[in-house]
């Protein structure tokens, strides 16, 4: 995914046939919850990860660093959604700050054994919460005429499938070149007037977030017991990687 980048753990790994088998110490009941990002790559729906690369990442062996520009962009754009539901709309609205995010393990579904994350807002009053994605003003008109991304669209369903609320809204932000430009080096916006802003609400597709949710945790709990993934289940840039480790000997 854009603005991620992937480190493997090649001590924890190795490449017998067609399979990667892999080392943890995580069981069914230790392992990492499957929050809104890893649901919507163990069902197929990111472009650009496949599911042997999110496991990997699940157990602890593959980590991803987010470039912090795309994090401090994102940041802005969450304060400027809160800002119109609190202040314009008149709504009372939760969101976790840092703070609570850390002392809650960035988990916000405590009830669940297997599934969790952090909702950005939440409107609990009407059974809703809002997914709010940050962009650079070339994405505007795309996602104004063929609507949310779908990757992006089913992290917000999962997340309203799990609180068993009916509806979701996607709140699109758009930043022009000046204040991308200082979202991205984390200074204060000092021109607002050109930002933009679209908004979806989306029905729960509660049957099919199941059936996903259900297939998701079978393949995973499987991964885990065998603790092998096949080859097809890899990205090319993570095969490419692993197969690079391969012929160094690791």
């Amino acid at each position: 995914m854009k603005g991620y980048d992937e480190m493997i753990d090649f001590t924890k790994v190795r490449i017998v046939n067609d399979y990667v088998y892999f080392e943890t110490d995580r069981t069914i009941r230790t392992k990492k919850k499957i929050t809104g990002h890893s649901f919507v790559d163990l069902s197929g729906f990111n472009p650009y990860t496949k599911r042997g690369d999110t496991i990997l990442s699940l157990v602890g062996i593959r980590k991803e660093e987010v470039d912090k520009k795309y994090l401090y962009r994102g940041e802005i754009a969450e304060q400027l959604v809160r800002n119109i539901y609190e202040k314009k709309l008149g709504k009372k609205i939760v969101w976790y700050d840092e703070k609570t995010k850390k002392d809650n393990y960035y988990d916000f579904f405590p009830t669940f054994l297997q599934c969790g994350g952090i909702p950005d807002i939440e409107i609990p009053s009407e059974n809703t919460l809002v997914e709010v994605k940050s962009k650079s003003m070339k994405d505007y008109e795309k996602i104004k005429t063929n609507g949310s991304l779908v990757y992006e669209l089913y992290q917000a369903l999962y997340y309203g499938y799990l609180r068993n609320y009916d509806k979701i809204t996607m709140f699109y932000v758009f930043f022009d070149e000046e204040s991308e430009k200082q979202a991205f080096a984390n200074q204060p916006i000092t021109n607002f007037k050109n930002i933009k802003f679209l908004s979806n609400v989306y029905e729960v597709k509660r049957e099919e977030i199941e059936f996903l949710l259900k297939s998701d945790l079978e393949y995973y709990n499987n991964a885990i017991r065998e603790k092998r993934i096949h080859i097809s289940d890899f990205s090319d840039k993570v095969l490419k990687e692993l197969g690079a480790s391969v012929h160094n000997g690791l």
